[in-house]
């Protein structure tokens, strides 16, 4: 098992570019399934990016997956919420409260 503080579940490498950019510490890219881990390092906390390509079965599976593995305090989706209400933009960040 992995220990990592968080992992961060994107569809495209756009979406996971920023992650990387601000990394302390980039590790090499492992294919799990469909989907590409990469561990990190961003502000002392181990962070793992999980890319797993576009579509609800590849999200829930490739989170499913990097849970299972890691046991993470927090589980992120960056880059998913395209589309849900008109006055949303890219770059807005978008959080449920429910």
């Amino acid at each position: 098992m992995i220990a990592v503080d968080a992992v961060i579940v994107t569809a495209m490498p756009d979406e996971s570019a920023p992650f990387i950019a601000r990394a302390d510490f980039v590790g090499n890219t492992s294919q799990v399934g469909q989907a590409v881990h990469r561990v990190l390092s961003i502000e002392d906390r181990g962070v793992l990016l999980v890319q797993c390509g576009v579509g609800l079965v590849n999200s829930a599976t490739a989170a499913a997956v990097a849970i299972n593995g890691t046991s993470p305090a927090a589980l992120i989706s960056a880059g998913s919420a395209g589309g849900i209400g008109a006055d949303v933009r890219v770059g807005d960040v978008v959080v449920g409260s429910r």
